[in-house]
C-alpha cells in the first residue's frame, strides 16, 4: 500500500498540506532552537499557535472529527509555551541568547 501525504481525506487540500508541512517545520524549529534560539523560539511559537488555530477551525467550523483530548492537550501546551516564554522575557529569566 502506497503512503499518502494526506492527513485527513475530508479536509481541504490546504489544511492537509499544512499538516504535512509540520513534519518539516517541527524539525526545523528543533534545529533552530539549538543553533539560533531566538529564531527557533519564534518559529516554535508560530507553529504551535497556527496549528492550534487551524485545528480549532477544522474541529468547530469544518466539523471534522478530530480527537478532542488531543486538541485539548495541544491547546494547554500552547498556553504553557506562551506563558513560559512571556514570563521568561518579562522577568529577565531568559538568557541573552533567548
Amino acid at each position: 500500500m502506497a503512503a499518502r501525504l494526506v492527513a485527513l481525506p475530508l479536509a481541504p487540500l490546504a489544511l492537509n498540506a499544512y499538516w504535512t508541512a509540520l513534519t518539516f517545520l517541527d524539525a526545523l524549529a528543533a534545529v533552530l532552537l539549538l543553533w539560533q534560539p531566538r529564531i527557533g523560539l519564534a518559529l516554535a511559537i508560530l507553529i504551535i499557535t497556527s496549528d492550534v488555530t487551524l485545528n480549532l477551525f477544522a474541529q468547530f467550523y469544518l466539523r471534522l472529527h478530530l480527537r478532542s483530548d488531543a486538541l485539548s492537550l495541544q491547546f494547554l501546551f500552547c498556553v504553557a509555551v506562551l506563558a513560559a516564554t512571556f514570563y521568561a522575557r518579562r522577568t529577565g529569566a531568559a538568557t541573552p541568547t533567548i
